[in-house]
């Protein structure tokens, strides 16, 4: 995985980006795909980098919404502030709390 994959991962599992958030970044034009002169897609990170590392490790069924979840759980199993997490994640604290 290059070092353009890695942060598109850490952008939605560390720092709780939505997905459609990571892929509307711009650096010039566009988060350039391999050949780049097109954007890269959220389909083609998943099927092409992330999935099949996933797989590795029996957790192919995750998606970005498992991971975007993910984020939320390691800042609340740390006890960052539940406002904190609420407005990284962008909802509202107890949408957050509520099991």
């Amino acid at each position: 995985m290059s070092t353009r994959e890695r942060l598109l991962f850490k952008l939605i599992v560390l720092a709780g980006m939505r997905v459609s958030e990571v892929f509307g970044l711009r650096r010039g034009r566009v988060i350039p795909s391999e050949t780049l002169k097109t954007a890269m897609g959220s389909d083609n990170l998943m099927v092409r980098h992330i999935r099949p590392r996933l797989k590795i490790v029996r957790l192919g069924w995750v998606d970005y919404r498992v991971m975007r979840r993910t984020h939320l759980s390691l800042r609340q199993e740390i006890n960052v502030d539940p406002k904190l997490v609420a407005d990284q994640q962008g909802h509202g604290v107890d949408t957050n709390q509520n099991v």
